[in-house]
């Protein structure tokens, strides 16, 4: 979900919540990612860890249509 974290894995034990929040103004959501209870940012949006929902919606989707190039599927 490019998520902002650094390049390691995780370890055992490690949380990622999705806190979701809506202004009650315009009614809008935003996501704020907490990566072992630390606020994180996705990718796009750094300057600030509150994103809106619609950011967040887009790299779901991207995440979610990924599909392997032909090249690394005749790998396995």
């Amino acid at each position: 979900m490019q998520l902002e974290v650094g390049p390691h894995l995780p370890e055992y034990g490690s949380i990622l919540a999705l806190e979701i929040y809506e202004d009650e103004a315009t009614h809008e959501f935003f996501i704020l990612p907490r990566y072992d209870n630390k606020e994180v940012t996705f990718a796009g949006h750094e300057h600030d860890a509150l994103c809106p929902f619609a950011h967040f919606e887009s790299l779901v989707l991207d995440f979610l249509s990924y599909r392997p190039s032909e090249q690394a599927r005749a790998k396995h």
